[in-house]
Order: structure tokens, then C-alpha cells, then sequence
């Protein structure tokens, strides 16, 4: 075999080693998954933290990392976890499963949905902060909304496509749908995120939404183009599961503080303080 020959099949066996290589690599998603971070989790290391991790849901990305930061950074070091993870994935998949396994050890939900999932559920999940209740209304950019077909009458109607949220799909579709409105179910356009619902709205793409007064931008939103929906909609509760050591009870209750500017500006009950020692 001549030298050009050799080389030339030398090259021709690397470069097909090369790609069965990289088909094989390909083939394994999973493993790819699992060097990419999650896009609905936030991670920290606690400082001096030991071997275990601290897994939180909640249902919204809002203060995600802050919360992971303060666990890390104050309340859970020197406690014997090393890890902290906050998730807010979809709620569907916060199932009966994911609760026996008891996946999460903190999470907030509301009562009648975690008891709808988990009979008992209070054997594997003790109340660590109960929340108040809160409003959700209308936001239009029209002035006096009203529940009349005169007023809804070509309207662009923003909700979330998400069933299990209580204040941007079910309660919203539940008042329609008792004053028989809109007139056309072309005019529901369905979200998947709150931002994006929000973004629309403000871009003068939507006429009309269900939200509740945390966003920034709706702070000032003038009365009169305001309608409620709801006024005493729980926001739901924190919830811990018990294999977690009761002597961080305490400490976690208070981290949960963060939240207390958030649920003060959706509701005018004040949020009660951590009840330690129970």
C-alpha cells in the first residue's frame, strides 16, 4: 500500500470513527439533559453546607433565586445541607406522586389543592406559613369595564391557557361564562406565561386582562378601568414536609419572610408572622 493510499485511508477510518463517536454521544439524551440547567429551577451550594439537598416548589418564578440565596448564603448553614434547589415547574406536575415521594421538602400550594391530591396530607405535610387571601380583577384600557355585552363587545381577552391557575384562567372563565360573555370565543387569546400575557397587554395588544396588583406596571393602574373578579382568593400556604428536622422549622418560616412585601401588595390582611415552636 503507497503512502498517499495509506493515508488517505487512515483519514477515512478516523472520520467515520469520528461519527459513529458522535452518534452515539447524541443518542443519549438524557445524559446531554443533565449537564444543562434546569430552566424552571434556581441551584445554589449552601456555604459549609454537609451532603444534603433542600428542594422547594412554588408555583411562580417570582423571588426564586433570592430565596435560594438567602437559604444558602444565612439560614441553612451549618444545618447538614449542602444544596438548594427552588422549582416552579408546571403544576400539573406536582402530583399524588410526586407528594408521597415527598420530592420537595418545602412548597407552596393551596390547602384544597394539596388536600385534592393527597388525602391526609397533613401526615406527610405540617403548615408552616399560612397566607392571606387576595384580589384578582379586571385590567382594562378601556375606562368603567363592566359585565355587559355593549362593554365586552370585540374585545381582546388575554387569560393563561394554565386551568389549575385560579386567578388568570379559572376565575376569570368562571365570570364570563355566568354572564354568557364574550360573544365570540375568537376573542380569548390564551397565554402560556404571565409575562408574556402582561408584555402583550401594555403593547396595547390585549384590551383586556386578569391580573393582581404585584406587577410594577400595574401599581397605578387607575380605577376606573379596574373590575374585580375575586376578592378572597387564597394565595395558598407554605407547607413542610416532615422529614425535614424540626429544629429548622423556625429558621425556614423566617426566611419566608422575602415574601411578605409580595403578599402585603396583593392583599390588605396583614400576613402573620412566623408562629416558632408549634
Amino acid at each position: 500500500m503507497s503512502g498517499a493510499v495509506y493515508l488517505t485511508f487512515t483519514r477515512c477510518l478516523l472520520l467515520a470513527m469520528l461519527a459513529l463517536l458522535l452518534a452515539a454521544w447524541l443518542s443519549r439524551p438524557a445524559a446531554l439533559q443533565a449537564t444543562w440547567p434546569a430552566l424552571d429551577e434556581t441551584q445554589c451550594q449552601v456555604r459549609g453546607g454537609g451532603h444534603d439537598e433542600l428542594r422547594i416548589y412554588q408555583p411562580t418564578d417570582v423571588l426564586a433565586e433570592a430565596l435560594a440565596s438567602q437559604l444558602c448564603q444565612q439560614t441553612l448553614v451549618g444545618s447538614g445541607y449542602g444544596r438548594v434547589s427552588v422549582s416552579w415547574r408546571p403544576r400539573e406536575q406536582l402530583d399524588t406522586d410526586t407528594l408521597l415521594r415527598q420530592q420537595f421538602d418545602l412548597l407552596w400550594d393551596r390547602q384544597r389543592v394539596l388536600e385534592g391530591r393527597l388525602a391526609r396530607a397533613e401526615d406527610l405535610y405540617r403548615l408552616l406559613r399560612p397566607m392571606p387571601s387576595y384580589r384578582v380583577a379586571w385590567y382594562s384600557h378601556r375606562r368603567d369595564p363592566a359585565l355587559t355585552p355593549a362593554f365586552f363587545a370585540d374585545l381582546r381577552i388575554g387569560l393563561l391557557a394554565d386551568s389549575q391557575s385560579q386567578s388568570g384562567h379559572q376565575w376569570p372563565m368562571k365570570q364570563l361564562a355566568q354572564h354568557q360573555l364574550p360573544a365570540s370565543p375568537a376573542q380569548l387569546h390564551f397565554y402560556t406565561s404571565r409575562q408574556a400575557l402582561l408584555a402583550d397587554f401594555l403593547a396595547g395588544e390585549l384590551d383586556l386582562i386578569p391580573a393582581v396588583s404585584t406587577y410594577p406596571q400595574l401599581k397605578d393602574w387607575p380605577t376606573n378601568q379596574q373590575l374585580t373578579i375575586a376578592d378572597d382568593l387564597p394565595i395558598g400556604n407554605w407547607y413542610l414536609s416532615r422529614r425535614v428536622p424540626a429544629a429548622l422549622a423556625c429558621p425556614l418560616a423566617r426566611a419566608l419572610d422575602l415574601y411578605r412585601p409580595l403578599v402585603q401588595a396583593v392583599t390588605s390582611t396583614p400576613w402573620a408572622g412566623a408562629e416558632c415552636g408549634s
